[in-house]
């Protein structure tokens, strides 16, 4: 089975762990995962999305395929 996701791997030094971020349109949903413990926040704000984008697009530009 194919999937369209395209997965990527941060040097060991800048693994995130128990984290997900999403950005959607003007929302950014951060969510902390850990075991037993969910909790996350939801702001809509167009330039705050776009600032998390290109965190996210510096981080992928960093990541390997392995």
């Amino acid at each position: 089975k194919q999937t369209a996701s395209e997965h990527r791997f941060l040097p060991s030094a800048q693994i995130i762990r128990q984290f997900a971020l999403y950005i959607i349109g003007d929302s950014t949903a951060i969510l902390s995962i850990e075991h037993g413990h969910l909790s996350g926040i939801h702001i809509i704000n167009r330039t705050i999305a776009k600032n998390y984008a290109a965190l996210f697009e510096g981080l992928w530009a960093q990541a390997t395929k392995k």
